[in-house]
């Protein structure tokens, strides 16, 4: 949660924001998405999208948002002010 030290935003926000953009990049997988960009041999971008729809990505991207905002919850960030 890096953005969580730049934005006043809640956990549970920011997590299922990441969630969304991350499912959306996992199903993009699914079509042919960087062949019809013309990127379809350039290293990184398959390296940034990657090259199959595997659900098992799915869940461990649903699996860490949900630790992650449930360990947040657990101990909550404490604003220094100086």
């Amino acid at each position: 949660m890096l953005f969580k030290s730049f934005l006043k935003i809640e956990s549970i926000k920011l997590g299922m924001a990441t969630l969304i953009i991350a499912y959306y990049i996992e199903f993009l997988q699914l079509t042919d998405f960087l062949n019809y960009l013309g990127l379809k041999n350039n290293t990184w971008a398959n390296l940034l999208f990657g090259n199959y729809f595997s659900i098992q990505d799915l869940l461990a991207y649903s699996l860490g948002t949900i630790a992650i905002v449930w360990l947040s919850k657990l101990k909550p960030y404490k604003n220094v002010e100086k």
